[in-house]
């Protein structure tokens, strides 16, 4: 599954663990800072996070855009982190991608919701 989150600059830019495990990987990829609404927006400069969970491996990708181009992340390959734990932004608002395993989730976010950080419960996991 894949969840992208859109964060405009009055957003809350806090981002948080949705399922426990260990950092497999930290990495920055990607190239050019454009606007949210261009095609080419997925392949900005993002950093990408994999996460070693009980229901397997997932994915946190934080993008930057034309304007926002400061990723915060404080996580490193080897950590445990906890559900809800607080692991970075992206200062003044863009893009966070969250791929999930399909085996153990059920969404719980509609199409266009608003998110509410820390609160909003974006999936089930089983």
């Amino acid at each position: 599954y894949h969840l992208r989150i859109a964060m405009r600059y009055s957003d809350v830019h806090v981002q948080r663990i949705p399922l426990p495990g260990v950092v497999r990987s930290v990495r920055e990829v990607g190239a050019g800072y454009r606007y949210p609404d261009d095609l080419k927006h997925l392949d900005n400069v993002s950093v990408v996070t994999e996460i070693d969970s009980p229901l397997g491996v997932y994915e946190l990708r934080q993008i930057t855009t034309l304007f926002t181009r400061r990723i915060k992340n404080t996580l490193r390959p080897g950590q445990r982190v906890a559900l809800g734990e607080k692991f970075g932004n992206i200062l003044l608002g863009s893009t966070v991608l969250l791929s999930l395993p399909r085996r153990g989730v059920t969404l719980s976010a509609k199409q266009y919701q608003k998110i509410y950080a820390g609160e909003t419960i974006l999936a089930r996991f089983s």
